[in-house]
């Protein structure tokens, strides 16, 4: 929910750690996993629209919604 609403994932703390490594350090590794996957929609958004001198997307706009579906529910996590 925090990440959705625009969390930054890369911030340090007063001890120089992110969020990911605090988890980590503390055993919660499917925190970790949550916080390393994550991938806006509003990221993905930028590539359905033409940047620069592009004519059109690199992502059709229709593509967006189950791209997003595809790439949060894949665990990418090399571990498990």
């Amino acid at each position: 929910m925090m990440l959705d609403a625009g969390a930054e994932t890369n911030l340090v703390n007063s001890v120089g750690r992110t969020a990911a490594q605090m988890a980590a350090f503390v055993g919660q590794h499917d925190c970790v996993m949550v916080i390393n996957n994550f991938f806006s929609r509003a990221s993905l958004e930028y590539y359905t629209r033409p940047q620069g001198l592009e004519r059109e997307p690199k992502l059709p706009p229709g593509l967006a919604g189950p791209l997003h579906k595809i790439i949060m529910t894949t665990n990418l996590n090399p571990v498990k």
